[in-house]
């Protein structure tokens, strides 16, 4: 139905403008098959901050396909049987830089998201992990300043790219989500509340349900390295 990404979407210094050639490049020739002609919502990530951050959120007029209509937004979805979802997908790089006191804007703006969603499914998308047994490791002020809203507001799960690895980690009911070796890897590992970790190239799957999220890690040939199911609260 759609595809979701989780950051350093033009690496490693972003675009320059909404005619760089980049998008050419790094989006529409490489996700040319028909089954990803759908909606992509994506993340700002700290490469995309490198370059022209208006342009990754304007470039949706150009292409339509590429739904990114600012560095921190909601999407609802409603599945066939009434379920409902809302995604909120996060500007993490100035929350964890804390650049001139952005990162409290958007953190009251998460706050109130969250606390006026009535929707089933809660799942917020970054760029940085807050829990990772990767090369970056977890972020201390993510832990801070998104895991207290993540507990108190119901969210089921979190995904996020920056380490190049792929790793499903359960802390406190929440599932945190790693999908970034799109096109590269580094060493990763176990930590606590670690259930899949993998330096290995791949990309993530998910199926929503009335009663669980179905994922599936998938290498780059399309091998099954990993199933779970996050049942929903």
């Amino acid at each position: 139905k759609f595809g979701i990404s989780v950051g350093d979407n033009f690496y490693e210094n972003g675009v320059t403008s909404i005619a760089d050639t980049r998008w050419r490049e790094s989006f529409e020739a490489v996700y040319d098959a028909p089954d990803l002609q759908c909606p992509w919502y994506p993340v700002l990530g700290n490469h995309d901050h490198r370059g022209n951050i208006d342009a990754e959120t304007q470039f949706g007029r150009v292409d339509p396909r590429w739904q990114m209509p600012a560095r921190y937004y909601r999407k609802s979805a409603a599945l066939a049987d009434g379920t409902s979802a809302d995604f909120f997908f996060l500007d993490t790089t100035p929350i964890v830089a804390a650049k001139e006191g952005g990162d409290s804007e958007q953190l009251g703006w998460l706050e109130r998201e969250l606390e006026t969603s009535k929707a089933n499914w809660k799942i917020a998308v970054g760029h940085h992990p807050v829990f990772s047994g990767g090369r970056h490791g977890s972020n201390r002020v993510l832990i801070q300043r998104l895991k207290p809203l993540f507990d108190r507001f119901g969210v089921q799960a979190y995904f996020n790219g920056h380490d190049h690895d792929l790793q499903h980690i359960a802390v406190d009911g929440v599932h945190y989500l790693t999908c970034g070796s799109g096109a590269d890897t580094r060493r990763t590992s176990a930590i606590a509340g670690t259930l899949f970790a993998a330096s290995q190239l791949g990309f993530m799957g998910c199926m929503l349900g009335p009663d669980k999220l179905a994922i599936v890690f998938l290498s780059d040939e399309g091998n099954i390295l990993h199933r779970a199911s996050i049942p929903i609260t």
